[in-house]
């Protein structure tokens, strides 16, 4: 049996077919408009390197003093958008659980200002900015400012929406995806662990679906009389699982043919598991499943 692929190269945002070489050219030697004022045309280069996508009320979520926060998890956050989009780091003085002070990083090194100090109304779990300095000079230590406070949260809420529609989305595409977007350079592992906080957050942790499998399989055969599950463990540890509905054994039985079609395919999560499956063929050529296998590797045991 042969299969045929065909492909088609579609230009998108960007996106840059191959063949092409583009070359650093330094401010003097860029080719001048015909303009009056003299301005300078921007290169390919200059323009992939400056096309953010930062929200622009990430530059206004810290703004003003007696500015209200519902919690103080809502100050740390709107924090790290504020460092992110104004390119400068800061650090925390006297952290404290309910009263937040944060410096520049480098107010005691070069005498940078910028100040922050919230903490909570009288009787209240609202949080409001007592003191706020937002002067700042970036000179050279804005190059790669921000990019410390993107944490593993940050990544994942930030991907969250691109994994329900690319859920192969891998370490390296967020990495590519988070400096293009927002000029931030973070690093493989921070991104893998980015990827499995939002996968948690949008279908649930693995180890706590594992745990409920036992409760699972009392439901099941509570529920659904016929139906066959079976856990098998070591000493207390999942090692793999067999399901097959009541329902699919008297549709097989019923109204398929005498054939079953074998295969498997991996489970893209941290335990590398393998999923295995026992279909069939009914009169109208059409697949209907019979039986469910989650182990650990396709061999003939499991």
């Amino acid at each position: 049996m042969y299969f045929y692929y065909y492909f088609r190269i579609i230009p998108t945002e960007n996106s840059w077919c191959a063949d092409t070489t583009f070359t650093q050219t330094c401010n003097d030697e860029r080719i001048p408009n015909d303009n009056p004022i003299d301005e300078s045309i921007m290169l390919l280069e200059d323009m992939l390197n400056h096309q953010t996508k930062i929200p622009t009320e990430w530059h206004t979520s810290i703004h003003e003093v007696d500015q209200k926060f519902d919690s103080d998890a809502e100050v740390r956050l709107a924090l790290q958008y504020y460092s992110i989009a104004k390119w400068f780091e800061y650090d925390f003085y006297h952290n404290e659980q309910r009263r937040i002070r944060v410096y520049c990083l480098f107010k005691h090194t070069h005498g940078f200002p910028w100040m922050l100090f919230a903490s909570p109304l009288r009787n209240s779990s609202i949080m409001s900015i007592k003191n706020f300095k937002s002067t700042h000079t970036y000179g050279q230590y804005g190059a790669n400012a921000g990019n410390s406070r993107a944490s593993r949260k940050f990544i994942a809420s930030q991907i969250q929406a691109v994994l329900k529609v690319r859920p192969h989305l891998g370490a390296v595409d967020i990495k590519n995806d988070m400096l293009s977007n927002f000029d931030i350079k973070t690093n493989y592992s921070k991104a893998w662990w980015g990827k499995e906080t939002a996968q948690q957050d949008l279908f649930g942790d693995d180890d706590e679906a594992y745990d409920s499998l036992r409760w699972y399989e009392y439901m099941v055969h509570a529920t659904n009389l016929g139906t066959c599950v079976v856990i098998d463990a070591d000493d207390g540890r999942f090692r793999r699982l067999f399901i097959s509905y009541n329902a699919c054994i008297e549709g097989f039985i019923t109204g398929c043919k005498s054939l079953l079609f074998l295969d498997g395919t991996f489970i893209k999560d941290r335990h590398r598991g393998i999923l295995l499956s026992a279909t069939g063929h009914d009169g109208n050529q059409r697949i209907s499943p019979l039986a469910y296998c989650v182990c650990n590797q396709e061999n003939d045991v499991n």
